[in-house]
């Protein structure tokens, strides 16, 4: 499998693992919380101080499982999310979210101040969450016996925009700095609440804006949280089309001739009045053509706005602002630019003028057609957006200058890496810029590119050690003569050091291997530092939850009536069912980070030792058993047997209740390829269903009557996947069911 396969693919795991721990993992957590609850206040008297107190440690357990499962929901629906980028005024909404989040004693505990920061784009909903949280910490973390300010500001640097909220309280150690940020990270357990969850919030909405966080702090002197969000400009207004300068015709020239011109002309002209009706005393040919009309249709009074404008709130609304732009006398509120005109479905856009004409009640109206034009200014803006997405996300700095080395543009990479804001070198020699010199660099390929007209290329070295490659292509005009020069430099500083590094074969050898391997393994350690602290963070409170429980059933039982008992004894269930709920979705987690060996494996031998110890599990069970012989693949054979003992497994549990079981292995071609399958005569399903069969905790049968959290198919899926095969199956609900598999060969 690829690298970049398998780093998706294990993203894509740590993606279902925690909608799985949310979703599945919510009804019995809610009967363990209920019930508990119930039991606290109705039993409570009953089992004296102490059977209270362990009683109430119970229910505290299962709240907090309860919030931890929530914001582990939360966090799987931010995945998901859709980001919807709108403009944010960001100190407005910093301000009012303090607002929201605080009453008016903690405003006086908590005096607020807000400093300039500039808008951002993002989505406001998810951009909301992360002031939400950052103030909560720093409102729950400050002492309460005294005024601890809380400031909000942010500022622009390069490309991003950075933001950040400051504190006065307890602060944290600096070496914990990197972990705040991760999934349960709680620095201060014991004596502030919450699950240690609003902070990994906080780093996955910003990560999915393309920014990051970070953080300082130091002990009882308070903390900062830093996020930086990407600079993305908003679209320019497009300036209005020029005006078409008028006059007066020549006095020589007759009616008809001017009438010649007038229809000549590419856009439409007509006298008419305005008040109380619009009445056209003249219009070209094109007037009427423009506004997709007749001039039959616009000869009536006030016909106008009717024949033009189809939509009725559309109309009234345009109609109100024209009569109110024009009374108020006003020329540059008389000119309607790009106004959308609707005709069976097709949207056209015409800009407008009136011209009133001195001491009568009449104006000249003009109208041009604007519809191509503005559909190709928009294809050419998005044009130049698409260009310049590209220049901004190419690896290398990409800079435009003139023909005296000036720099005219310069892309994001060239903007992040030299860290200087655009005013501070646009205008400027680029020698002068990156390297501090007075005079061109020796054998710059931009100075030989504008001197020799062709392209040139070259190698430097900054100030920093760092190697570029670089070339230079010069940019002519209709004249031939160079007008500028396109100057790209790739980092090559690794490739030189690559070089230089091969007279030392071996350690080049093991640093480009760990260099290779470094991505896949912090992912991997991601993952297990995620599972080991689900594993941990949600079990020690399920175990809490069972053991009070067991030590109220064992010392408190005689206190409590049948009811009670009962509602004890699901909590004890739902919280058992929970553990090996967990259980079971790392077992599907470790299936997707174990190293795949691949070797020649029989699949014959290791369903016939699967079934043997399915038989001396149930000796009294009456199973007829078919295994083709010698069956074998390729592949890792521990999970080639988990895959077969999960199959195995379904077959002998679902075949329960038939006077004789048959459970099948066998081997088939479908389209030309080898497909190996496993059959049973057991309760079979839906094929309605059979979408859900391979989901984790999907169940297609009561658990009274086939036990199971619903894994084992899950688990068998990623297996097959794993070795690059595919898995299906059939089924007839009361008929059995067949499982097919293919693995490569």
């Amino acid at each position: 499998m690829k690298k970049e396969d398998r780093l998706q693919m294990l993203t894509t795991e740590m993606e279902q693992l925690l909608y799985a721990i949310s979703h599945d993992l919510r009804a019995p957590l809610r009967a363990v919380e209920g019930f508990s609850r119930v039991l606290a206040e109705d039993y409570s008297d009953r089992l004296g101080e102490e059977g209270a107190r362990i009683l109430g440690i119970v229910l505290d357990n299962a709240r907090q499982l309860d919030c931890m499962v929530s914001d582990l929901l939360a966090l799987s629906r931010i995945t998901r999310q859709e980001i919807k980028l709108s403009e944010i005024h960001m100190a407005d909404l910093a301000e009012s979210v303090f607002l929201a989040v605080t009453d008016p004693e903690k405003r006086a505990r908590f005096p607020l101040t807000v400093r300039e920061m500039p808008a951002a784009r993002g989505d406001v909903v998810l951009i909301k969450k992360v002031w939400q949280n950052l103030f909560d910490n720093a409102l729950k973390f400050s002492p309460g016996d005294k005024v601890c300010p809380v400031e909000a500001g942010g500022y622009t640097e390069g490309a991003y925009h950075i933001y950040y909220v400051k504190d006065s309280g307890i602060g944290f150690s600096p070496e914990y700095a990197s972990r705040i940020f991760g999934v349960f990270q709680r620095l201060h357990s014991g004596k502030f609440a919450g699950t240690g969850m609003g902070l990994a919030l906080v780093h996955k909405i910003i990560s999915r804006h393309g920014g990051r966080v970070w953080a300082r702090g130091e002990v009882n002197r308070g903390a900062q949280v830093f996020f930086s969000l990407p600079v993305i400009p908003l679209p320019e207004r497009d300036p209005d089309l020029p005006e078409i300068a008028g006059g007066d015709h020549p006095g020589v020239l007759n009616e008809i001739i001017l009438k010649l011109i007038l229809n000549s002309l590419p856009i439409g002209i007509a006298v008419n009045s305005l008040s109380p009706a619009v009445t056209f005393s003249y219009m070209n040919d094109n007037f009427a053509r423009i506004y997709r009309t007749s001039k039959k249709d616009l000869a009536e009074p006030d016909s106008f706005w009717e024949k033009v404008y189809e939509d009725k709130v559309f109309r009234e609304k345009i109609r109100q602002q024209v009569l109110e732009d024009c009374a108020s006398g006003d020329p540059r509120r008389m000119h309607w630019a790009e106004v959308p005109l609707q005709r069976q479905g097709q949207t056209y856009y015409i800009t407008a003028r009136n011209i009133p004409i001195p001491g009568t009640p009449l104006t000249i109206s003009t109208v041009w057609d604007v519809t191509d034009y503005r559909r190709q200014r928009d294809a050419l803006l998005q044009e130049q957006r698409e260009k310049n997405l590209i220049l901004d996300n190419l690896s290398e700095l990409v800079t435009y200058l003139d023909t005296d080395m000036r720099i005219i543009w310069a892309n994001r990479m060239a903007i992040e890496y030299h860290r200087k804001k655009p005013e501070e070198f646009i205008g400027r020699q680029c020698y002068e810029v990156w390297h501090n010199y007075s005079e061109p660099c020796a054998g710059c390929p931009v100075q030989a590119a504008i001197n020799t007209g062709g392209v040139c290329r070259g190698e430097t070295r900054s100030p920093d050690g760092r190697y570029w490659q670089v070339n230079a292509t010069p940019i002519h005009g209709p004249d031939g003569r160079v007008t500028g020069v396109l100057d790209t430099a790739l980092d090559i500083t690794g490739l030189k050091l690559t070089e230089e590094a091969l007279k030392k074969l071996n350690a080049e050898l093991e640093q480009r291997v760990r260099e290779r391997t470094a991505e896949l393994e912090s992912l991997i350690r991601d993952l297990d530092a995620f599972a080991y602290s689900v594993s941990h963070d949600l079990r020690a409170p399920l175990r809490s939850i069972d053991g009070f429980s067991q030590a109220i059933q064992e010392e408190y039982g005689d206190r409590l009536d049948e009811r009670g008992m009962d509602y004890l004894c699901r909590v004890r269930a739902a919280s058992q069912h929970l553990d090996v709920l967990i259980d079971d979705m790392l077992r599907l987690s470790r299936v997707s980070r174990q190293e795949i060996r691949r070797r020649r494996v029989d699949l014959s031998a290791m369903v016939a030792a699967c079934l043997d110890k399915l038989r001396a599990r149930e000796p009294e069970r009456k199973v007829e058993v078919v295994v083709a012989p010698q069956q074998t693949a390729r592949g890792d054979v521990r999970l080639l047997g988990i895959a077969l003992e999960n199959l195995l497994d379904n077959a002998w549990k679902f075949t329960v209740g038939r006077p004789v079981a048959r459970i099948e292995f066998g081997v088939t071609r479908q389209k030309g390829r080898k497909v190996f399958f496993i059959r049973d005569n057991g309760a079979g399903f839906d094929m309605a269903y059979v979408g859900k069969l391979f989901n984790a905790f999907q169940r297609l049968h009561d658990t009274g009557q086939f036990p199971g959290t619903g894994i084992g198919l899950s688990i068998v899926a990623r297996v097959i996947s794993r070795h690059g095969g595919e898995v299906w199956a059939e089924g007839e609900t009361g008929k059995g069911a067949t499982f097919y598999f293919t693995l490569p060969l």
